[in-house]
């Protein structure tokens, strides 16, 4: 049981998520089962009436026609009434569902450590958990079909017992043997099928070379078609004969049970027709009987499927279930916080820090001091420990060694809610949100926007070309109707101007001019510089592997492979001719 725990909290998700529509919807799915078997039976009732007809009483038969054919013709309305009524209501109970999972991914997801977020190994297990999350349609359609198919199994069996008891039991006992050995067959074959999805992947790698936009006219310009075709031509052959294989085995093993299966419709049409000879039952029963031998008999086939089908799904929503409760250890808030409301002086001593799972530390005994008005400056090149020393100072890393201290209150007894009001971020990989421009920019005081303010921070850091192309009402981004959709060097003029409209005690900004051509990247040091002068006291933080302007900063922090190799004003660390000079040199060059 513990290990279907998964299935039980899905089912309560999706009853929970919209009760009505549930029932509507699952409701649909039944009286579809049922249907088949009730049409037989009031279509053979008409077919008794009639040929049963001996002219004595017309009106008890003419009763007998139309309140048969009504009841008829209710089935088929209320079937198409159902249908079309709990399509709105499948959608909107699907999509309240999905709602009710996702909230509890991204509680999960506020908890785990940002050090394990940043991680390629949890990220690619999360793309899947995503993919998987997307099965939950199929999971409940499936849920709903075999619903229907224990209706459309149980009325025939029920009707069967009006041609012959004893038969119950050996019809009951065969559909059981058989709906287990065909879902064994799928099973079987579905997972034979992912046996081969190292086959598939590589076929579908070098089909893709020839599908996707731009890479066919490489290959062509190194003349080598021929040779990519080859290796498409291989990885195909060898998926197709390894499915080929997997197919021709569950049909050899299908066909022998259909057999079996077809043993239950036999039987019944056998015992239907010997009484018919016998004069103890009409022509009329004769027909319902053979159809419903026929229905359980499909009935018995489809139900292997859809065995197969939910079993396929638990599997991949299990990834799901598991990712919300067991994938990883979260933070605990332990209370006891400190308030910080003005930063004087941020300290760090000893720092250390290891991304999950690595041998190699990214920052390696660090320590430095930063007081109030200073303008700082971290620069190394890609990979040095310059972002990660960042998101531990935002309190998004918290497992690391040694201590960080802000105005002498260790950094682990500031709560989250604390640091984001004395600091404003902006990262290298921005955020890009598709709202109006100047939802865009005042994010951070997104229910206080001051227009006058927001074309302000936009001309300080060079954004006229954005003001005089769009106003502040304009709509970012192509998801929307009349959406614009901005250049790199634009989307990072709002990320910056973002940070500086948030107003906060210190500004970090993390490889700032990265997509910022020289001009833009000139304007935007001055803007960093002007907005660090316009409110006392405050610290500016610059992290960047580009040198130009760098030596504004009065303090200058050097890594280098995660170690801090030499800090001091710009005069100074070119006097000692180390690896910022070497650095500060080769760029001017450039």
């Amino acid at each position: 049981m513990n290990s279907n725990k998964h299935i039980s909290f899905f089912l309560k998700r999706i009853w929970g998520a919209n009760k009505a529509a549930m029932i509507v919807n699952f409701a649909q799915y039944i009286l579809l089962g049922a249907s088949s078997s009730l049409s037989l039976l009031f279509t053979a009732n008409i077919i008794n009436a009639v040929s049963l007809y001996d002219g004595v009483n017309p009106n008890h038969i003419k009763i007998n026609i139309i309140v048969n054919a009504f009841s008829l013709a209710l089935i088929v309305l209320f079937q198409l009434f159902f249908e079309k009524f709990s399509q709105g209501l499948r959608e909107k109970h699907i999509y309240a569902v999905r709602q009710s999972i996702e909230k509890e991914i991204c509680v999960k997801l506020a908890k785990i450590p940002q050090d394990i977020l940043d991680t390629k190994e949890f990220q690619d297990d999360f793309r899947i958990v995503n993919e998987t999350n997307t099965n939950l349609y199929l999971f409940i359609t499936y849920i709903a079909q075999g619903m229907s198919l224990i209706v459309q199994l149980v009325m025939p069996l029920i009707l069967v017992t009006r041609l012959s008891w004893p038969l119950l039991f050996p019809c009951l006992c065969m559909i059981l043997f058989s709906i287990y050995r065909l879902s064994k067959i799928q099973l079987q074959y579905w997972s034979e099928y992912l046996s081969n999805t190292t086959l598939r992947r590589k076929m579908d790698y070098h089909v893709g070379l020839f599908m996707k936009e731009g890479l066919f006219s490489v290959i062509r310009a190194f003349n080598r078609e021929e040779y990519f075709f080859d290796k498409a031509k291989v990885s195909m052959d060898e998926s197709i004969n390894n499915a080929n294989e997997a197919i021709a085995i569950q049909n050899k093993k299908y066909a022998r049970l259909q057999l079996v299966i077809l043993l239950i419709p036999i039987a019944i049409a056998l015992v239907a027709v010997h009484k018919f000879y016998e004069l103890r039952i009409p022509v009329g029963d004769v027909i319902m009987f053979l159809g419903l031998g026929k229905s359980i008999h499909s009935a018995v086939i489809s139900s292997g499927v859809i065995v197969q089908k939910i079993q396929e799904v638990s599997i991949s929503l299990k990834r799901v279930y598991d990712f919300i409760f067991h994938s990883v250890d979260v933070n605990e808030d332990f209370g006891g916080y400190q308030m910080v409301e003005c930063v004087e002086k941020i300290e760090i001593d000893n720092l250390t820090f290891y991304y999950p799972k690595s041998e190699i530390p990214a920052l390696r005994n660090i320590s430095l001091s930063i007081h109030s008005g200073d303008l700082v400056a971290f620069v190394g090149e890609n990979g040095s420990g310059k972002t990660t020393l960042v998101k531990i100072l935002l309190g998004l890393y918290q497992n690391y060694e040694g201590s960080v201290r802000i105005n002498g209150i260790n950094l682990r007894n500031i709560s989250q809610d604390n640091l984001m009001r004395i600091f404003a971020p902006c990262f290298q990989d921005y955020l890009k949100p598709q709202f109006l421009l100047k939802e865009a920019v005042g994010l951070s005081r997104i229910n206080a926007i001051d227009d006058a303010q927001i074309r302000e921070v936009l001309q300080m850091n060079n954004g006229s070309d954005i003001m005089e192309s769009y106003s502040l009402d304009t709509q970012l981004g192509t998801q929307f109707t009349n959406g614009v959709d901005l250049s790199i060097g634009q989307w990072q003029k709002i990320a910056v101007s973002r940070a500086m409209y948030a107003d906060r005690n210190v500004m970090l900004a993390d490889e700032p001019m990265a997509s910022l051509d020289i001009d833009s990247e000139l304007q935007l040091l001055k803007a960093v510089k002007l907005n660090h002068k316009k409110s006392t006291p405050k610290i500016s933080i610059l992290i960047s592997h580009r040198m130009a302007g760098i030596k504004m900063c009065n303090k200058i922090f050097v890594l280098d492979c995660g170690v801090l190799v030499e800090e001091g004003e710009h005069e100074h660390l070119i006097s000692l001719g180390g690896k910022y000079s070497t650095m500060y040199n080769a760029q001017l060059i450039l």
